[in-house]
């Protein structure tokens, strides 16, 4: 278990090197291999709070992880159950928002920004765009959806 921790530390240290959490310039092999080591670990509550986090997503999605990164909600499932009702919330709402957009990210990764943030104003996909937008105003090239929806759509089943 030791040694997982320090692997899942040492692989942290290597997927953020800033330290900020926002796995800008991260390499995709320690962003590949900490979810497992953080669960051999016995960090579950470290990992949902990673699979909350939309830094993380995009980081998975930008270097082409985005199968890697489901299956990686399927472990967290399997490894724990929430007991924190706000805590699983978010890891649903991450959840959710990768589901419906996998088939658009699978192909064309650059375009997380701009689903995130063609999101319904408020939630917490578009919230974090909007921070990310507000900061990289050069850098980030999207169209809005102007008459997008207020709520989420749920797919019928």
């Amino acid at each position: 278990r030791r040694a997982h921790l320090l692997l899942a530390a040492h692989l942290w240290t290597l997927a953020d090197p800033g330290g900020r959490d926002r796995f800008l310039h991260c390499e995709a092999e320690a962003l590949r291999h900490l979810p497992f080591h953080l669960v051999k670990g016995g960090q579950l509550a470290v990992l949902h709070s990673l699979l909350s986090s939309f830094h993380f997503l995009h980081a998975h999605v930008r270097l082409g992880l985005l199968s890697h990164l489901l299956d990686t909600f399927s472990l967290s499932d399997s490894s724990m159950e929430l007991e924190d009702g706000v805590a699983h919330c978010k890891l649903e709402v991450c959840r959710d928002f990768l589901h419906r957009h996998a088939p658009v990210l699978s192909h064309w990764p650059a375009l997380f920004i701009q689903q995130a943030l063609n999101e319904p104003e408020g939630s917490a996909a578009h919230v974090w765009a909007q921070g990310i937008v507000g900061r990289e105003t050069d850098s980030v090239r999207l169209l809005r959806w102007l008459n997008k929806p207020h709520e989420i759509q749920k797919k019928a089943t």
